[in-house]
């Protein structure tokens, strides 16, 4: 198969986040690029990022009703428990839908490295610290590059009128990879991230439909999680026609922390193994592939990082990788 067609439902998970800023250095000089928006001192000082607001409640509003003992750390005894909870995330061990803004028009900055005929050596099956899970993707690899992802409206693309977006969903569209020739179709809920579809860049090339959509992400989401779908592929690929019958097994695995090259998110492990049924015209009249994704979604950004195993890979904790994107800093 074309390898960018196995990529599809799993780079799809990655919601552009309504972010500001992914370094830095796109803030103004007095502000400093935490978990996705420009925050200026005061506000750090004030205890946006890390839950303590002086008046020992625990609760970070400053009113002072919680346990009376007033040392100022947030949870009342002094240890800042509290400390790590981003502006986006409030700590309850999942991720809503609030928590994952969609913001259409903002590039997210990723390092991607693709596999090669050897692969990657990659480690999804993560180290078990003691104080939780880690997953460490911050490389280099030799074939690192800097690229943007960007969500964009499903209506300034050619084949807009090619889909049907569920009711009160918003629709948009996501390049598959850095090179921006084809993209999926989504289409996000207040509970789901839909795949409606995947089209070319150039003009009347593909064409492909899912039917029914496939729900690459369900909120909230949270470890323990786990669902399937069966979606029959249908259209044009690569000016040929294209039909496939899909069989997804999503589970949320664990969450942990992720460690990229912009630095270490907390994130919830989300695998996806895809069976790809292709007919065809000779015994035994159809072939089965096999692919096996890892996402890792984190608040603010959406995905963090993403490991896409090889094709016909029967470990779903594989160690070779065919392309791993994670969040980086760019040039």
């Amino acid at each position: 198969m074309k390898a960018w067609l196995s990529l599809l439902p799993f780079l799809l998970c990655a919601c552009p986040g309504g972010v500001e800023c992914t370094a830095s250095d796109e803030c103004a000089a007095t502000e400093t690029c935490v978990e996705g928006a420009c925050v200026g001192a005061d506000d750090l000082d004030a205890g946006v990022t890390d839950g303590g607001d002086g008046d020992g409640d625990g609760d970070g509003d400053g009113d002072g009703d919680g346990d009376g003992d007033g040392d100022g750390d947030g949870d009342g005894d002094g240890d800042g428990d509290d400390a790590g909870v981003s502006i986006c995330d409030d700590g309850d061990g999942q991720l809503e839908n609030d928590e994952l803004p969609l913001t259409l028009g903002t590039a997210l900055r990723f390092v991607e490295a693709p596999g090669g005929d050897d692969g990657l050596t990659v480690d999804v099956a993560g180290s078990d610290t003691g104080d939780g899970w880690v997953w460490d993707f911050s490389g280099p690899y030799a074939t690192d590059r800097n690229i943007e992802l960007m969500g964009e409206p499903l209506d300034d693309f050619w084949f807009a009128d090619e889909y049907i977006v569920p009711a009160g969903a918003t629709p948009y569209v996501l390049a598959l990879n850095g090179d921006a020739t084809n993209y999926g179709v989504l289409a996000r809920t207040d509970t789901e991230l839909l795949l409606l579809g995947v089209a070319s860049a150039a003009v009347d090339e593909t064409v492909l439909h899912y039917d029914p959509p496939v729900a690459t992400l369900k909120l909230p989401l949270a470890a323990g999680q786990s669902w399937t779908v069966d979606t029959e592929v249908s259209g044009t690929f690569e000016g040929l026609f294209f039909s496939s019958d899909d069989h997804y097994e999503i589970d949320v695995l664990r969450q942990g922390d992720v460690i990229t090259a912009a630095g270490t998110f907390k994130a919830w492990q989300v695998q996806v193994v895809l069976e790809v049924t292709v007919p065809i015209i000779v015994f035994p009249f159809s072939l089965t592939y096999r692919y096996v994704r890892h996402s890792f979604m984190t608040p603010c950004y959406g995905q963090v990082a993403f490991v896409a195993s090889q094709e016909d890979e029967d470990d779903d904790l594989f160690t070779t990788a065919s392309e791993l994107r994670r969040l980086g800093l760019g040039e």
